[in-house]
Parts: structure tokens; sequence; C-alpha cells
């Protein structure tokens, strides 16, 4: 629903493949649902506050730990190491402790931080329209059929 409390009409794209490796793209107007009645959502209301308590509850404990790391690596760590909490040496091994880190994780995570969808262009190279046109050159989909 909008601002005014009246339903919105939702866009689908459709795009189908054309001679010469082109794809044709055509957006309709698909008519809105209707909206739910309060007693359908009203089972809905406890989950829902019971998800929100639980994430709320996450979040604080992740707090905590991020706090204890804090003062770990930032206070206690470097001065059993002889090193200046905020010396310039101590910044540099931190980040790039942190760097190292977070490739570990990419690498190692299965995902590797969301795959990887570039945008459709030409399979033969930026600005070539023309041979686009010309059908020597195609235009990649993503997600591939």
């Amino acid at each position: 629903l909008n601002v005014t409390g009246r339903p919105v009409a939702r866009r689908h794209v459709r795009c189908e493949p054309r001679p010469a490796g082109y794809v044709e793209c055509v957006t309709t107007d698909a008519p809105s649902a209707p909206a739910p009645a309060a007693r359908a959502l009203l089972p809905l209301v406890a989950p829902a506050l019971l998800v929100g308590v639980v994430s709320a509850l996450v979040l604080l404990g992740v707090s905590v730990v991020a706090e204890r790391f804090e003062d770990v690596l930032w206070g206690t760590l470097p001065d059993a190491l002889g090193v200046g909490r905020y010396s310039a040496l101590w910044m540099v091994v931190m980040l790039t402790a942190t760097g190292l880190a977070v490739g570990i994780v990419v690498r190692l995570v299965h995902g590797h931080a969301g795959p990887d969808r570039p945008a459709p262009r030409p399979s033969c190279g930026w600005g070539s329209a023309r041979r686009a046109r010309s059908g020597r050159c195609s235009v990649r989909r993503w997600p591939p059929r």
C-alpha cells in the first residue's frame, strides 16, 4: 500500500531472446494483491515478537564479546608485547591481521562473500554496440539458463 492506503501496482519484467543474440525485455503492470485482513495477521504477532527479542539479545551478546575483544586487542596484548597501545606500529599490525582474517574467511566460507552477478554486457567487450547489432556479438544474460 502506498501512503494514501491504495494498492500499488507491481511491475513485472519479461525478457525474450531475439535474432542476432539480442534480448528484448518488456515491462508489464500486474494487479496488486488485496491487503490481508487484521485477523489473518494476528497469529503472526507472537512469532514476530519472539524473533525481535531473540535478535536483540543476540546483538547484546555480540556487543559484550566485541567489547572484551577490544580490551584484549588494544590494551592487554600491546602491553604484554611492550608496544604502545596507540602506536603506529600496533595499528598497522592490527589492520594487517584484520585484513588477513577477512581474506581467510572469504576464501574458506561457502559462497566466498556472495555470488558474483555481473551486469549483462556485450560478450565481445565494451563499446561494441555496432558489432552487437551486426550479429557478430551477443548479450550475456545473468543468471545463465
